[in-house]
């Protein structure tokens, strides 16, 4: 995956978004950077971003669910512990 090179994907990462603003995908890259690197309020704030637009893109839901468990609510992680489709 970033191989313990957050900051470099982070950068990276950013780059994507300033050429494409409007992916979902590399929002949920983004976001999935900042969970693995630990960053887990940014993670959130990212992923509840996009929730707030309106987005139901599974790949950040499942990575809001992801925080949620690892913070030990898993109870609150709720409609948010989404199974990728098959």
């Amino acid at each position: 995956m970033w191989m313990g090179r957050f900051d470099e994907a982070l950068s990276e990462s950013e780059r994507a978004r300033q050429l494409d603003p409007l992916s979902l995908i590399i929002a949920a890259d983004y976001g999935a950077i900042l969970l693995f690197s630990r960053q887990y309020d940014r993670a959130i704030e990212q992923f509840r971003l996009r929730s707030s637009e309106g987005s139901e893109f599974w790949p950040g839901q499942r990575h809001l669910g992801s925080i949620r468990r690892k913070e030990d609510v898993y109870a609150s992680a709720g409609p948010n512990r989404v199974m990728a489709p098959a």
